[in-house]
C-alpha cells in the first residue's frame, strides 16, 4: 500500500499478509495514536471502495502497519469497522485496531497476590499478552494486592502511577518507563525536524519538593517520607523558575497508606515527577520519525530559550495523510487520568484467621461480595486499645464483621466490629425500654458475664457452673469443684452479724 504519500511508503498487512492492492488504492489516510498509559489505536480509511474488496475486514483480523525500514509503527487487531456514506467520496470504510494491551482491558477477576511489586504485575500481564517485559526502575513491594473492580490493565495502571511508573508498547515489549523516559533524545531542531510547535514554561506547578504523610493500617503506624529530586531532573537538571520564587514551599500528601516508607517515598517522587514534567509543555508537528513513541526524550532546539533543552513524549499521533505525507504530533504533557478516588468503602466479611503470627491483635477475613477474596492481616477496632490496657475482644474464625477500606483499597482494611447478623445475641432478651437490656458478654468456650440495670445484678458464669453473683437481694458464690480461700501471708476477715456453717 503506497498511495497515502510518496516519500516514505506505508505497508499495511492483514493478518499477515499484504493489504490486497485492489483494497489499497482506496485507501486516502490513516493514523497511529500512541500514548502513555493506554493501547495504541491505528486507524485506515478506505475512500468507496468495491465490495469485492472488502471481505477480509472482519473483527478480530490481525492489522498491522509499518513505514518502509523502520519496523512495525502498530501491530494489533480490529476492533471496529465503521461504514458511512458521503455524497462525495460515496461510501467510506474505517478500520480501527487496537493493539495487545485492549485485551488485558477486557479480563476482570477477583484476585489476591502477596509480597508483589507493579513491575512483577506487569510482567505477569505481558506473559498472558505473548509479549516480553522490562522496567529499570525498582518499585515498592505491597504485602497485599486485591484486584476487583479493576480491569487487568487499570490494575496495572493504577498501582504503576502510584510508583511513578507509566505502561507503553513497543513492538513486542511490554514497558513500565518513569517521566523521565528511556532511551538516547531525538533532536528536534526547529524548522528542520519541527513542523509547527507551541511549548510553553510554566511555573504553575513549581514545587522543590514533595511529602507524603501515610500510615499503615495494618500496624496503625504512621510513615513519613520526602522527594526532592524529579527523576527527570537526574538527566537534566533544569531550573524551572524555582530561582524566581525562593521562598516556594513543597507540597504534602496527607493522609495516604503506605506500608513503609518506600512506599511513601514512592508516592511522593510520583507526585514531584508529573510536576516536573508540567514546567514545560510542548505540542508540536514534526517530520515523521517512526522512533517519536510515548516515553522517549527527545532534545529542542531553536523553540524558545526556556523550553529548549531535554522533555520526554508521552502522546504521539503518526499522521499519513494525501496532502502532508507523514507527520507525528508529539505532546510532552504528562497523563492526565485521574487518581483512583480514595472514598472509604465497606463491606462485609467473614473471618477466616484469628491467630495472628506477629501477636498484633488482627484477624483475616474472607469478603463474600468481593469475589470471596481473602484479606491480609487487619487490625480490629477495640475499646480502649493501648500499652498494656484495652478490652481485646477479637473476632473468632466463622464470625461475620463489617470491615472498612480507608481508601477503597480492599488490600487495606480495617475491622470495625463483629455482626449478629441473623444469629442470637447472647443474654436477656424482650427488654421493652430504653437501657433496660442487660450487657452481655460470652466467650466462645460458654463463659459469660452480664451487667443487669434492671435487677441491679452483676453475674460471671462458667461452663462447668460455677456462678459469683452480686445483686441487692443478695449476693453468691458457687463453685462446681474444690474451692480454696487463701490469703498467704495476710489477715482474712469474715464480718457478718451472723455466720452459718452447714454441710451439703
Amino acid at each position: 500500500m503506497t498511495s497515502i504519500f510518496a516519500n516514505r511508503p506505508l505497508r499495511v498487512r492483514l493478518d499477515g499478509a499484504p493489504l490486497d492492492a485492489k483494497l489499497g488504492r482506496h485507501a486516502v489516510s490513516a493514523f497511529v495514536r500512541q500514548a502513555l498509559n493506554a493501547p495504541a489505536m491505528a486507524e485506515v480509511v478506505f475512500a468507496d471502495p468495491s465490495a469485492d474488496s472488502l471481505p477480509g475486514l472482519h473483527l478480530g483480523a490481525g492489522l498491522a502497519l509499518s513505514v518502509d525500514g523502520s519496523g512495525d509503527l502498530f501491530d494489533g487487531e480490529i476492533t471496529a469497522v465503521e461504514y458511512q456514506h458521503d455524497a462525495a467520496q460515496g461510501r467510506v470504510v474505517r478500520l480501527r485496531a487496537l493493539d495487545k494491551l485492549h485485551r488485558a482491558r477486557l479480563r476482570q477477576r477477583a484476585r489476591t497476590l502477596a509480597d508483589t511489586t507493579v513491575a512483577d504485575l506487569a510482567e505477569q500481564m505481558a506473559g498472558d499478552l505473548g509479549l516480553t517485559f522490562s522496567c529499570s526502575e525498582h518499585p515498592p513491594t505491597r504485602a497485599l494486592i486485591v484486584q476487583h473492580d479493576q480491569n487487568d490493565f487499570d490494575l496495572v495502571v493504577d498501582l504503576a502511577r502510584d510508583a511513578g511508573l507509566y505502561v507503553v508498547l513497543e513492538a513486542d515489549r511490554l514497558r513500565l518507563v518513569s517521566l523521565a523516559g528511556e532511551g538516547d533524545p531525538i533532536p528536534l531542531r526547529m524548522r528542520r525536524e519541527i513542523i509547527q510547535a507551541s511549548a510553553t514554561a510554566g511555573a504553575d506547578s513549581l514545587r522543590p519538593w514533595t511529602g507524603a504523610q501515610s500510615w499503615d493500617p495494618a500496624r496503625a503506624m504512621a510513615v513519613n517520607a520526602r522527594a526532592g529530586l524529579a527523576r527527570q531532573d537526574a538527566e537534566e537538571l533544569r531550573d524551572g523558575g524555582l530561582t524566581a520564587f525562593p521562598d516556594l514551599g513543597g507540597r504534602t500528601l496527607f493522609n495516604r497508606l503506605a506500608a513503609d516508607a518506600a512506599e511513601a517515598e514512592s508516592l511522593a517522587q510520583a507526585d514531584l515527577d508529573r510536576a516536573a514534567a508540567r514546567a514545560v509543555l510542548l505540542e508540536a508537528v514534526v517530520e515523521g520519525d517512526t522512533r517519536l513513541r510515548p516515553g522517549r526524550p527527545v532534545t529542542l532546539e531553536g523553540v524558545g530559550e526556556l523550553v529548549d533543552g531535554r522533555c520526554v513524549v508521552t502522546r504521539a499521533l503518526h499522521r499519513f495523510e494525501e496532502a502532508r505525507g507523514y507527520v507525528v504530533e508529539i505532546s510532552t504533557e504528562p497523563p492526565t487520568r485521574p487518581d483512583r478516588p480514595r472514598v472509604p468503602a465497606f463491606t462485609l466479611g467473614k473471618v477466616i484467621d484469628a491467630d495472628d503470627p506477629d501477636g498484633l491483635a488482627r484477624v483475616r477475613a474472607r469478603l463474600p461480595v468481593l469475589g470471596d477474596v481473602e484479606t491480609g492481616w487487619m487490625s480490629v477496632l477495640l475499646l480502649g486499645a493501648g500499652a498494656e490496657k484495652g478490652v481485646a475482644i477479637l473476632p473468632e474464625p466463622e464470625d461475620d464483621v463489617l470491615v472498612l477500606f480507608p481508601d477503597g483499597d480492599p488490600a487495606r482494611g480495617l475491622v470495625l466490629g463483629g455482626l449478629y447478623g441473623e444469629r442470637t445475641a447472647p443474654g436477656p432478651r424482650g427488654a421493652g425500654t430504653a437501657g433496660a437490656r442487660a450487657f452481655t458478654v460470652r466467650t466462645p468456650g460458654g463463659q459469660v458475664l452480664t451487667l443487669d440495670s434492671v435487677d441491679a445484678l452483676a453475674r460471671l458464669e462458667t461452663r462447668a457452673g460455677g456462678v459469683f453473683e452480686f445483686g441487692p437481694n443478695g449476693s453468691r458464690l458457687r463453685a462446681s469443684g474444690d474451692l480454696v480461700i487463701e490469703a498467704p501471708g495476710r489477715r482474712l476477715t469474715i464480718r457478718a452479724a451472723a455466720v452459718a456453717f452447714e454441710e451439703g
